[in-house]
């Protein structure tokens, strides 16, 4: 077996929920705020009437009008809007793939799949006619199981662009963990664009689709762009935002507000898109923790910010958030859930190049506490402590996402961020066909999860030829574009409704 670099050792499910009262303790009773640190109340005092850049309607909405031509597509959600997926075909069939910029590759689930994580949704399988001459498995290792399966390869098409006898993985062994979700399989789009086998027999390599696009030149740039949140569009699709391939300057500008701001991918960031915090503000006071590394160089004041469209909510290390929520006042803690006032009016601010990009009481402020509770007048903060990452990264997910214009460039090792546009107008092109999502009414509250994952690619022999009166096997070939989409339990090629029992997204996280 050619074991390729471990990316991960765990999966944990994680959902900002309420603090668990037999280990609750006041924050304030471990760690006090910097004797500077102003009051809530001398704070607003001293800034009113203070122009903020990041969140004034006039510096964030300018007419514009954007037709959506190939390269473009709308991206689904939930309806809380915390698991963000595109619509693929692969083959002559449809899935619906999760939106994972922490994940390293493209994997479905295979139709040999007998799994629960597999019943109700659509599962990949190949023609029987088809055949197959030499493949790969591969497998990602999780601590409640493995998903594991075959490499193989096929048309994949996404945002009308076409990445011909495209490698992917296809899992006939899913974990019950993701049993709950709904998707089909996983689009991962981490910072690495490819996956190579280190022993360079047969040239295998598992390329990201957005690299592979641009190699044969079907984009014009190794970039993709992520715009969370829903387009106003006729007739309503129930679209959660759009997914842009290639460079869109040129016809995509009115998506955000000049200028776009670029910071480089950390040269240890493992795979990450993990760029440096410069700095952090609460309201107007720069935040200071323990020393940590950033690009070589102690800081107290400095972080990493690791952008990851597959965790919902924002997880620091767990002496980060100790320190962040001690300048919230009365904040209460178990040591990984956090509860602040439901009132607070704290503007949490990350710098990074150059800007201050705000996280507000809205995005931050989770579901409140009963009144009959100890804690009515509190909420369930979406700052997480978690010890998630062995640099001690923040997770950036979908509630810091999701408010801004979010580029990743291969070509250039970098992630831009841009104001959003609410001023934007979307129009449909006629090579663009809009997504309607199914009907469903789940009930949730903001939820997040990351999981760590490892991965082994094995050269093998052809897989054997399915016999005709089955639908759970198939074997592929390299120029292998007739496929169908077979589901258990009933589910059409389409995504099946939300369920409402956990909506947690998933992360890739590689600790090295």
């Amino acid at each position: 077996m050619l074991l390729l670099p471990a990316l991960a050792t765990a999966f944990v499910p994680l959902t900002p929920s309420y603090v668990n009262n037999h280990k609750a303790f006041s924050v304030s009773s471990k760690q006090k705020p910097p004797s500077s640190y102003l009051s809530v109340e001398q704070v607003a005092q001293k800034d009113a009437g203070s122009e903020d850049d990041s969140s004034s309607s006039t510096s964030t909405s300018t007419p514009a009008t954007v037709t959506l031509d190939q390269g473009s597509t709308f991206i689904f959600s939930d309806p809380n809007e915390e698991a963000f997926y595109v619509n693929a075909d692969i083959g002559s069939s449809q899935y619906p793939l999760l939106i994972d910029t922490g994940s390293p590759y493209l994997w479905v689930y295979d139709s040999d799949c007998d799994d629960g994580s597999c019943d109700n949704k659509p599962l990949y399988s190949v023609s029987p006619s088809q055949t197959s001459t030499t493949t790969s498995t591969f497998e990602l290792a999780y601590n409640t199981g493995t998903a594991s399966g075959v490499l193989v390869e096929d048309d994949v098409t996404i945002a009308d662009c076409t990445a011909k006898n495209f490698s992917f993985g296809a899992a006939s062994s899913v974990p019950d963990i993701f049993q709950n979700y709904s998707f089909s399989g996983i689009l991962g789009l981490s910072a690495n664009a490819t996956v190579a086998d280190p022993s360079g027999k047969n040239g295998r390599e598992l390329d990201n689709i957005v690299d592979y696009l641009h190699k044969k030149g079907s984009i014009d740039a190794g970039k993709f762009a992520l715009c969370m949140g829903k387009y106003p569009v006729t007739p309503d699709n129930g679209n959660a935002g759009l997914l842009l391939l290639g460079d869109t300057t040129a016809n995509q500008q009115g998506l955000y507000l000049d200028p776009v701001y670029e910071a480089s991918i950390l040269n240890d960031s493992s795979n990450h898109w993990e760029v440096k915090i410069d700095e952090v503000f609460v309201d107007n006071y720069q935040a200071s923790f323990q020393p940590l590394d950033v690009g070589g160089t102690s800081s107290n004041t400095s972080r990493i910010g690791l952008l990851d469209s597959g965790t919902t909510s924002i997880i620091l290390s767990s002496k980060d958030a100790m320190t962040l929520h001690s300048y919230f006042p009365a904040s209460i803690s178990d040591g990984t859930q956090y509860a602040v006032f439901c009132n607070s009016t704290l503007t949490v601010s990350l710098q990074i190049a150059g800007h201050n990009w705000t996280i507000t009481p809205s995005q931050y402020l989770g579901q409140p506490y009963g009144a009959d509770s100890s804690l009515d007048g509190y909420c369930v903060s979406n700052f997480q402590g978690l010890d998630s990452t062995r640099d001690g990264s923040w997770i950036l997910g979908n509630i810091f996402l999701r408010k801004y214009y979010v580029e990743f460039d291969y070509d250039h090792a970098k992630v831009g961020l841009a104001e959003r546009n609410a001023g934007a107008v979307v129009l449909l092109a006629t090579t663009v066909e809009g997504n309607t999502l199914p009907a469903s009414s789940p009930t949730s509250s903001a939820g997040s999860s990351y999981y760590n994952v490892s991965y082994s690619l094995t050269s093998t022999q052809s897989r054997p030829q399915p016999t005709s009166n089955s639908s759970s096997g198939f074997t592929a070939t390299s120029n292998s574009s007739s496929t169908t989409s077979i589901s258990k339990g009933g589910a059409g090629n389409f995504l099946p409704s939300w369920t409402s029992l956990i909506p947690l997204l998933l992360t890739a996280l590689y600790l090295l």
